[in-house]
């Protein structure tokens, strides 16, 4: 099947800009190409998915890294990005300066990109926790779990599935939660890291690295380089 037969016919030149895209994205290695001739001489190109391109599409479990993509390049992440000199010259979070407000405000103030964020998280989550689980043991024979900025409770769910007899707490603030679904065995708790933790027999950081210059929390993670949080 040509791809270019399933886009709207409003421009004429569809098809060559698609085969530019195409061949830039096979110079990177994300598709490979292929050029074979048929019998009366007519080129062919076709191009498949490299392993790198495969991690956007969804596996069995209907997870993949395109919501982490999709987050990356929104269009809040990208504004910050147009401050990050700011954070050099003036000492001020490139986030902050872009929005007015810190990420973690953000998020409870702007329902879209905090779905676009938890959409993220979760698909990010359940991938890195199927690979942890399948080599490491140490939860075994732990009673209960707090995980500390534990979003939607991806991560408890997935250790409790394979150690049932833990109790969970997520814990995270209150607009992150109050979108987590019901699992059995996690109790979620809202409030602020910053202030105070559940206490319990082992605390779970899975994420976040912060670092504390001058009083300021700089949170890196996320978006794979100096976050703007």
């Amino acid at each position: 099947m040509k791809l270019h037969l399933k886009f709207p016919q409003k421009n004429p030149n569809a098809s060559l800009v698609l085969e530019r895209i195409l061949r830039f994205l096979a110079s990177q290695s994300f598709l490979t190409c292929n050029i074979t001739k048929d019998d009366d001489g007519n080129v062919h190109t076709s191009y498949n998915l490299t392993p790198l391109s495969q991690s956007l599409i969804s596996d069995k479990d209907g997870t993949s890294i395109a919501p982490f993509l999709l987050l990356s390049t929104d269009p809040v992440a990208v504004n910050s990005w147009f401050h990050f000199k700011d954070a050099i010259l003036e000492g001020e979070l490139p986030f902050n300066k872009a929005h007015g407000v810190h990420a973690f405000e953000y998020h409870g103030k702007d329902s879209r990109f905090n779905g676009v964020f938890n959409k993220a998280m979760q698909n990010v989550t359940c991938i890195d926790m199927k690979r942890i689980l399948e080599c490491y043991n140490g939860f075994q024979g732990v009673k209960e779990i707090i995980d500390v900025g534990g979003g939607l409770g991806i991560s408890l769910a997935s250790i409790i599935s394979k150690c049932p007899n833990i109790k969970g707490i997520n814990f995270d603030l209150p607009h992150v939660i109050k979108d987590a679904p019901t699992y059995k065995g996690i109790e979620h708790v809202g409030g602020d890291m910053f202030k105070s933790v559940p206490q319990g027999e082992l605390i779970l950081l899975k994420v976040s690295i912060y670092i504390y210059i001058y009083n300021t929390c700089y949170f890196l993670s996320m978006y794979h380089s100096i976050s703007f949080y």
